[in-house]
C-alpha cells in the first residue's frame, strides 16, 4: 500500500494554525493498521516560497581557528510578494557563543541570523551544511 486517506479535516474559516487528529480511512477489509490515525498540522498564513542564499561566510572570532567549509548556504522561506533577492550580506553566520573548542577538531552547528530586522514572515528554514568543522590552525 502506497497511500492512505484520512477522514476529512475541516479548514473552513480557519485563521490560525490548526493541529488536529485525523482518523485513517482504510476501506479495504484486508488491510489492518495498528495506528488509530495521524496528527495533522495545517499552517495558515501568507503564501511563501523558498529562496536559496549561498556563500555566507562563517565568522570565527578566534584567529587561531579555521572553519570548513568557510561559507554556508541557507534556505529561506519568503512571502511570494517579497521581490528583493536576499544576499549573503543579509546574514551573519558564527560559531555558537561559548562553544567548547578545546578539542583539536570540533563539529558545530553555525548560528545564522539576519543582519537587520526583516519581515517576521521571512524565516530561515535550513542551513547547509548543518555542521561545520572547526580546527586549530597549525602554529608557524
Amino acid at each position: 500500500m502506497r497511500e492512505v486517506s484520512t477522514e476529512p479535516v475541516s479548514v473552513s474559516g480557519l485563521r490560525e494554525t490548526l493541529r488536529a487528529h485525523a482518523n485513517l480511512d482504510i476501506r479495504d477489509a484486508f488491510v489492518r493498521s495498528n495506528a488509530d490515525g495521524i496528527d495533522v498540522m495545517v499552517e495558515v498564513g501568507v503564501h511563501r516560497r523558498m529562496q536559496t542564499v549561498s556563500r555566507i561566510p562563517v565568522v570565527v572570532d578566534e584567529k587561531e581557528y579555521a572553519v570548513s567549509p568557510p561559507r554556508i548556504t541557507v534556505q529561506v522561506l519568503v512571502p511570494v510578494y517579497y521581490i528583493n533577492a536576499l544576499t549573503p550580506a543579509d546574514f551573519t553566520a558564527s560559531l555558537p557563543e561559548g562553544a567548547d573548542l578545546s578539542a583539536p577538531v570540533t563539529r558545530l552547528r553555525p548560528e545564522v541570523r539576519f543582519t537587520a530586522r526583516f519581515d517576521p514572515k521571512v524565516e530561515i528554514r535550513e542551513v547547509q551544511p548543518a555542521e561545520v568543522t572547526v580546527q586549530r590552525k597549525p602554529k608557524n
